[in-house]
């Protein structure tokens, strides 16, 4: 895939290709409310936006609470999406790998943490991420969440 190139930039005037990757896969496909998917955070946040070229094909956001750092600061990796025509084709695998190693350059960060449908437990678990024993049997939570070292 060498004409794939990941871009990362911060959420001051986030618009565009981030915004519509996860318009398309979270609330077309997904289902999820517009109101929920769009959260307000995405201007406080980095985001990672993967290309096929010139097409944006895969987006993350990332966030890193101001009261974690200088303390084992924990980054959250959310709204990881791919276009439905671009999955299963190594790009997830791309950007999660380009976000970790992003991550552990930075001085401070300690893991990185996501949630995750289970189905898609096997997808993070490829790119290092652990499922944390402590939530996997929440009976009333759809999500898991998983964490990966970084330090």
């Amino acid at each position: 895939m060498s004409d794939l190139s990941i871009l990362h930039f911060t959420g001051d005037n986030v618009t565009g290709d981030p915004l519509i990757i996860r318009n398309e896969v979270f609330v077309k496909e997904q289902g999820v409310a517009a109101e929920i998917e769009f959260d307000g955070l995405d201007s406080s946040s980095e985001h990672f936006v993967a290309f096929l070229g010139t097409e944006a094909v895969a987006e993350a956001r990332v966030r890193i609470p101001y009261e974690s750092l200088g303390h084992g600061a924990s980054a959250i990796i959310e709204k990881v999406a791919v276009l439905g025509k671009h999955r299963k084709k190594g790009i997830g695998d791309s950007l999660m790998l380009h976000i970790v190693k992003n991550l552990e350059s930075r001085p401070g960060v300690k893991s990185a943490n996501l949630e995750c449908p289970e189905y898609l437990m096997g997808f993070f678990r490829n790119v290092g991420f652990i499922p944390d024993r402590n939530f996997l049997d929440a009976p009333d939570v759809n999500n898991r969440i998983m964490y990966r070292p970084i330090h």
